[in-house]
């Protein structure tokens, strides 16, 4: 691969995990908010962080499109 076209295609995947981490923060909010209403339908030896931490987990795996869907 040329140099020229190395150096964009690493700019863009740059960009593109700058996004998708702005994106996973912008719904940090939401996600405790779930976690906290789910926390209560289940067990006592379920900790709200445990459930934050597998959410932010799962968000940082979607692609940035499915936020709008799953968010609405």
């Amino acid at each position: 691969m040329n140099p020229i076209k190395k150096k964009q295609l690493e700019a863009y995947k740059t960009q593109i995990k700058k996004e998708q981490d702005e994106l996973v923060i912008a719904y940090m909010p939401a996600l405790k908010a779930m976690a906290c209403r789910l926390k209560s339908r289940l067990p006592s030896s379920i900790e709200v962080s445990d459930l934050i931490s597998i959410g932010t987990e799962a968000m940082v795996r979607l692609q940035p499109d499915t936020y709008t869907i799953l968010f609405s």
